[in-house]
């Protein structure tokens, strides 16, 4: 057995005919868990306010959107969607995408005693992305749109539905201008959803395909848009890359007929991926503040071992302990707080982030954060990569003050008091 392993797996903590700890030892313990604990809660915050934030951006924009223009940059219907759908699956992974045709038109919803201006977007079913507006209904069921019976129900926000006075069961009229004048609908709520992403709850509302088909004049084989979900984020630039070279090269091979334009979420939600980048930025100021604090102790915590002990130093080198032996023998000791550390950091914040998840307790304010309350989501990749830092990080920090050692003589340690 490694004799330096050996010594200081034998060696308590607590200094020679004292009982308990020291208080150096306890804060050295204290300030490694506490570290531990800040930097896992920091990167399950962060990762799980990022996660949240990506599925409303995707939920409302899509992955990818494909629209048509004319030759004037006019946007116009999309002929022939077989032909684009197959180009564009081939463009993309087919086990992954999900392609859908999508739509949208501007209208107004009256009661009595107000109006508002929303976008009506057509929806499905649960699939990607909007399988977030499903879970988010906080009153009335939503409608299955699919069947000609749901045509004339709309799912409106509750922002809107708190301006207008609204609930499931009343029936609104919804005015549409077109080429051809003022269309009118009478419509019925079925449903309120709520996403506590207000700028965009107080904008959309959702009613079936066949709805704003019927509106825009949409034929069998065309489509507003068509949109492109089940991607992961990291491959959303690229594909949309792949999508548009592949749509370009139709249109100048005459495939197609038109000038199909390619957008993806990155592009339309800049303004929140960007904001979401300054979190990473955020995160690695706390790591390296948690280091530093952690570092500190832990030296500090060295010195006080090196000091308690200094005649067991001078004991070693006597009986022909090297300075390398001895210097290792307190880096195990320091080791073992910072395996006490972990251990407490780790249970402290586990604890912490399940609590959160499932209970929710701590609230945010939607108007600020778009949450109404901190999202947690850990990955266990970078939760053991924190630890293995940790525990790397402190052997390296420990080596060079415990050179201490070298200088201590086994004659100077029979004076030392």
């Amino acid at each position: 057995m490694n004799f330096s392993l050996f010594i200081s797996r034998r060696l308590n903590l607590k200094p020679d005919g004292r009982s308990g700890r020291s208080p150096g030892i306890a804060i050295a313990v204290a300030g490694v868990a506490i570290s531990i604990a800040v930097m896992i809660i920091t990167l399950a915050t962060v990762l799980g306010f990022k996660h949240a934030i990506e599925e409303k951006v995707e939920g409302f924009d899509s992955q990818i959107g494909i629209t048509a223009v004319d030759y004037y940059g006019r946007s116009t219907t999309i002929d022939n969607i077989d032909i684009v759908s197959r180009l564009v699956e081939e463009a993309c992974e087919p086990e992954l995408a999900i392609i859908s045709p999508s739509g949208s038109i501007t209208g107004v919803i009256k009661t009595d005693n107000d109006f508002a201006g929303l976008s009506f977007k057509s929806i499905v079913d649960r699939t990607p992305p909007y399988n977030f507006i499903f879970n988010a209904i906080v009153d009335g069921a939503m409608p299955t749109f699919t069947d000609s019976a749901s045509v004339n129900q709309v799912v409106i926000s509750r922002p809107t539905a708190t301006m207008l006075r609204l609930s499931p069961g009343d029936r609104v009229w919804a005015y549409f201008v077109g080429e051809d004048g003022v269309r009118t609908r009478r419509l019925t709520v079925a449903a309120i959803y709520n996403t506590s992403f207000a700028e965009r709850d107080k904008l959309l509302c959702y009613v079936a395909p066949s709805f704003i088909n019927n509106l825009a004049g949409i034929t069998t084989g065309q489509a507003m848009r068509l949109e492109v979900n089940g991607l992961s984020l990291d491959d959303i630039t690229s594909t949309r890359q792949a999508v548009q070279n592949k749509l370009n090269d139709a249109y100048s091979s005459r495939i197609i007929d038109r000038m199909l334009n390619v957008t993806d979420v990155k592009q339309t939600g800049a303004v929140y991926f960007s904001w979401l980048e300054l979190l990473d930025t955020n995160v690695a100021v706390i790591i390296i503040l948690m280091t530093l604090i952690a570092a500190f102790t832990l030296v500090s915590s060295l010195f006080i071992l090196i000091l308690e002990r200094v005649r067991l130093i001078g004991l070693l080198k006597a009986l022909g302990a090297t300075d390398r032996q001895t210097r290792m023998i307190f880096i195990y000791m320091a080791m073992r707080i910072v395996a006490a550390g972990i251990v407490v950091g780790n249970a402290i914040a586990l604890s912490l982030v399940f609590i959160q998840k499932i209970y929710h307790i701590i609230p945010l304010d939607p108007d600020a954060y778009y949450l109404s309350y901190v999202p947690v989501s850990l990955d266990p990749w970078q939760w053991l990569l924190v630890n293995i830092g940790a525990v790397a990080v402190s052997w390296l920090v420990l080596i060079v003050p415990s050179m201490i050692i070298s200088r201590i003589s086994p004659a100077s340690t029979m004076r030392y008091e």
